[in-house]
């Protein structure tokens, strides 16, 4: 009997494997016979949009290309559609493929700006599985109408209540304020980049004009920029023309958006003289904001990773306190911030004296 039962069990063990097997094989063709079909739907889909999203452009007259750009260290590759007029060469405008995590799931938009990389001309969210009667109205006339005529050089926020026609913000959805701020985020960090890739001197010119920011009274003949290990440093004079800071900027991604800064160490490369925002979008700075954390740098030793503890936690010379509430924002800070310290004290290093002659 128990044999019996042995011999029963092996031959259903079997038998599921067969149909797994065959069952995997079947779908397996099935996928790479339509594939093309599927690759060829998506394109068209993609295509399809590029008229409605960029004035009077045509889906013929479409030049593809791509460019990379560094997140969190790694280098990540964007896909972009260049629109040509009639002449097939002057460009109308770019429709630019993007996406970012919402409430539920992966969000994809595409973006389109004008020639001059001014302003958006209009957006269309290509899948979302947001939640149905709420997030999933994202994808609605009304909702993505309200980003026409948006600055790109201005981030884009998701507000509760209406905003007036001049402001670059737009109202949420109702009850569906994650998933309004998501895409907003998406379409902000995705002109943004672009920008830069269009004019890599965009971020020169931010550090440039913020420099002396940081270091009140600085004038512009005090400031040399060069490369380093293909790393743009700042070097800082005093009236008396001595070196009196070295900064470099850095850029990761906070929960919502981009974070970027702006670190100055001393001289000597020893210890975090102060730490600059250069720019961001995340949904609850205000809390950073008032609690001091980019503050909470400056006078730390460079010489040591600096770790983040916990609200309420009181941190040691060595470390900065999370904010509450905005626990992800406060890590990415951090990080950032280790980053742009070691290069620099690597950078620095390789100069002797740890100074630069002025030209």
């Amino acid at each position: 009997m128990s044999d019996t039962k042995k011999g029963n069990y092996l031959v259903q063990a079997w038998l599921v494997l067969l149909l797994a097997t065959s069952f995997g094989a079947a779908m397996a063709g099935v996928h790479i016979a339509l594939n093309p079909r599927i690759l060829e739907n998506q394109k068209n889909k993609t295509y399809n949009q590029i008229p409605l999203l960029i004035p009077d452009s045509s889906k013929d007259r479409v030049e593809e290309g791509k460019f990379s750009v560094e997140v969190g260290g790694a280098q990540v590759e964007r896909k972009f559609y260049r629109a040509l007029a009639p002449d097939g060469e002057s460009t109308m405008g770019y429709m630019l493929r993007a996406s970012g995590m919402g409430y539920v799931d992966k969000i994809e938009v595409l973006i389109g700006v004008d020639a001059k990389v001014k302003n958006i001309t209009g957006i269309y969210v290509l899948s979302q599985i947001e939640t149905p009667g709420l997030g999933n109205k994202i994808r609605s006339e009304d909702f993505e109408s309200k980003f026409i005529y948006k600055s790109t050089t201005q981030g884009i926020f998701a507000q509760k209540t209406a905003q007036p026609p001049e402001s670059n913000d737009i109202q949420a959805i109702t009850s569906a304020t994650i998933s309004s701020q998501s895409v907003c985020s998406i379409v902000s960090r995705s002109v943004r980049e672009f920008r830069e890739y269009l004019d890599a001197s965009i971020q020169r010119e931010l550090a440039l004009a913020n420099i002396p920011k940081m270091f009140p009274g600085t004038k512009p003949e005090q400031i040399k920029d060069f490369l380093i290990d293909g790393r743009v440093v700042y070097q800082v004079f005093d009236d008396d023309d001595e070196v009196k800071a070295w900064i470099a900027g850095g850029k990761r991604m906070g929960r919502w958006d981009r974070i970027d800064l702006l670190v100055a160490v001393d001289p000597p490369a020893q210890t975090i003289s102060k730490v600059y925002i250069l720019d961001q979008r995340e949904r609850w700075w205000k809390k950073v904001a008032k609690a001091g954390y980019v503050e909470s740098f400056t006078g730390k030793k460079a010489d040591t990773i600096i770790t983040m503890v916990k609200p309420g936690v009181a941190p040691d010379e060595h470390q900065v306190q999370a904010v509450t509430k905005a626990t992800v924002t406060s890590t990415t800070i951090c990080r950032i911030v280790n980053d742009v310290v070691s290069m620099l004290k690597t950078s620095t290093a390789k100069i002797p004296g740890g100074s630069v002659v002025k030209e």
